[in-house]
């Protein structure tokens, strides 16, 4: 575990040990977001907490020197602002166009291509009419994150993307799959 924590704190050398405790702290943060966005039943409620989410953990990746995860994220941010105004599939090629064009100038390693995936199947996800299809896709896009989460070593991350399909389910099963009493 030390040894993990070790490499964390290596991604950020001219911040030291602080950058660390200040993802973390962002992490944190965004889990509340996490936590609660599939809580919602409405798509307008669950885009809201999406966007407070990414927001903080855009914050968490550029801090780590993690560029690539920070843009791409922060770009899931400005997609789920237009998906509370649109759902429109002009902006499903736009944003997917925008994501592939973000990635291509932020590559820097091969496990980054689980971040384009992920990030894709949430652009589609995004402009979905209904929170049924939010759902499901955002479990797939969720699994896809906590391999990368898991592959790069951050804690809070792998802690949150967990809590984020959790919440993802209870919300399902609530809403889907609980027998009407």
């Amino acid at each position: 575990m030390f040894e993990l924590i070790q490499t964390y704190f290596a991604q950020a050398p001219e911040l030291g040990w602080n950058a660390f405790w200040i993802s973390q702290g962002l992490i944190g943060i965004a889990f509340v977001f996490a936590l609660i966005s599939f809580q919602f039943k409405k798509r307008e409620h669950i885009l809201l907490s999406f966007i407070g989410c990414l927001f903080f953990i855009g914050l968490h990746f550029y801090i780590l020197d993690l560029q690539t995860a920070a843009w791409l994220f922060w770009l899931g941010m400005a997609r789920y602002i237009v998906a509370l105004f649109s759902i429109s599939k002009l902006w499903v090629y736009f944003f997917s166009l925008l994501t592939i064009g973000v990635f291509i100038w932020t590559f820097e390693e091969p496990l980054e291509w689980l971040v384009l995936i992920g990030n894709l199947i949430f652009v589609y996800a995004g402009f979905q009419k209904n929170d049924k299809t939010l759902r499901e896709l955002n479990f797939v896009a969720g699994v896809v994150y906590l391999c990368y989460m898991v592959t790069i070593g951050s804690p809070a991350m792998i802690i949150l993307e967990s809590f984020f399909l959790i919440s993802n389910i209870v919300g399902y099963y609530r809403f889907y799959l609980k027998p009407k009493v």
